[in-house]
């Protein structure tokens, strides 16, 4: 699960924030590999690097690993603090990270600095903690409560903490042998209405003679939750049954790949295994998660 999140953010740096579908054809062909970041938002990334989310993924798995797997807060935000005011840090700073740096330093409270924002990057990012946590064999409740209070210390929307309940949720029925489509129904019944719409939209009929990068277009290629979501959702329905093949159609559709990525990575990861990510991928990270 967590490699393959570290994967799907790799893979996605290439083409990070093109929305133009051709523009990436044009510039890759079809991505099979890791390649180096052809916009403006990762000067000084090279192809095996990751993207910001990816960053700071890899901050709170070091958080955590350093505090026998359990989240510490402030732990977390000291060495998240550190990493973006470091000199020597080349990760792009989104609007996101700008409040939240900016309320450390007016003195806010742990869980009051968070961002209004509905970024489906600020649950994803959460892989760590609920890997933990299924390590440790959490019960769902227990991993619902990690996966938000994790999201709520960077993103503290009601759409983003709902995103981290639903990822949590999923990520219990998949360590209980469900297989996807029946973790997918059970966790999506469970979740807020603006999940269970989000997987109604990912499902529509309208999508049916879509092609992938179509469909996505349609649903949402922004960083919003209430876009990233649903485009998640339709490219794990339709290409759930090959890791490479769904997070190949995710970084061709275009826009915010790297946070949809991370999600498919780590959901695929589990499903198919470590053998199930491309070996030139595992071996490919500059950084990988230990």
């Amino acid at each position: 699960m967590l490699l393959g999140a570290f994967a799907g953010d790799a893979l996605a740096l290439g083409p990070h924030w093109i929305y133009d579908r051709k523009e990436i054809e044009q510039k890759f062909g079809r991505i099979t590999g890791f390649t180096d970041p052809a916009s403006s938002y990762h000067p000084g990334k090279k192809a095996g690097d990751y993207t910001h989310l990816g960053d700071q993924m890899l901050v709170l798995q070091r958080s955590v690993q350093g505090h026998g797997g359990l989240l510490d807060p402030e732990d977390f935000l000291q060495s998240w603090r550190d990493f973006w005011t470091n000199p020597a840090t080349q990760s792009y700073v989104d609007k996101a990270t700008r409040t939240v740096l900016g309320s450390l330093e007016d003195g806010f409270g742990i869980m009051d600095i968070g961002s209004s924002s509905t970024e489906f990057a600020g649950p994803v990012r959460g892989i760590p903690v609920l890997v933990t946590g299924l390590i440790n064999d959490y019960d769902e409740n227990s991993l619902v409560k990690v996966a938000k209070e994790q999201t709520r210390l960077t993103h503290r929307s009601a759409q983003a903490l709902d995103v981290a309940a639903f990822f949590a949720r999923l990520a219990s029925g998949l360590a209980a042998d469900l297989d996807l489509e029946t973790a997918l129904d059970g966790a999506l019944g469970d979740s807020s209405q603006f999940v269970r719409d989000s997987g109604r939209r990912a499902e529509s009929s309208r999508l049916a003679h879509l092609k992938t990068g179509e469909a996505v277009e349609v649903l949402g290629l922004g960083c919003e939750s209430e876009q990233a979501l649903p485009s998640s959702l339709f490219i794990l329905r339709h290409h759930g049954d090959s890791f490479e093949e769904a997070l190949i159609e995710n970084v061709m559709a275009g826009g915010d790949s790297a946070a949809r990525g991370i999600f498919i990575g780590a959901v695929l990861g589990w499903e198919h295994g470590v053998e199930g990510i491309p070996a030139a991928w595992r071996s490919g990270l500059r950084q990988p998660p230990v």
